[in-house]
């Protein structure tokens, strides 16, 4: 999904969002969540709904946000319940990107969550974002000499 824009919706646009979001969201009794009926792309967020404003299209779920809890500026509107799908204000919540990254289940967000490498030697962080195991790095850095030094070179 592309980063959010931050967008400002007139008060009759506000109340035309909370009646197309009641039209074309079911609750589910088991979760809580207020499934989206409506047309929905492949990653199973729902389609961008557009205004007559000519407002560029926003996402049920930000708009589900915006119109029961505020505008979230350029944050990312996380959904805590996992549900693509979930329209529910309760079940979402705004974060910034590398937040709602940490929060899901992508390679990356799998990989920020390890704590130690394959080895199983505890990874400790180098800057900002990249961490690295100094085990590893210290035994291959030595495998690395002894092969230098066993092909005679210096």
């Amino acid at each position: 999904m592309p980063p959010p824009k931050s967008l400002v919706l007139t008060e009759t646009e506000l109340a035309d969002a909370a009646k197309r979001i009641e039209k074309m969201s079911t609750p589910e009794a088991l979760t809580c969540c207020w499934l989206w009926t409506g047309g929905t792309r492949r990653e199973g967020y729902g389609n961008r709904l557009e205004f007559r404003s000519g407002l560029l299209g926003v996402y049920p779920h930000r708009l589900s946000f915006m119109v029961h809890k505020g505008n979230p500026g350029s944050l990312d509107v996380d959904h805590k319940c996992r549900n693509r799908a979930c329209v529910n204000p309760d079940h979402l919540e705004a974060v910034t990107h590398s937040e709602n990254v940490r929060r899901g289940v992508s390679v990356c967000a799998r990989r920020a969550a390890r704590l130690t490498c394959v080895a199983g030697h505890p990874l400790e962080r180098n800057g900002k974002r990249v961490r690295r195991c100094p085990e590893c790095t210290r035994l291959r850095c030595a495998k690395w000499a002894r092969d230098k030094r066993a092909k005679g070179q210096k």
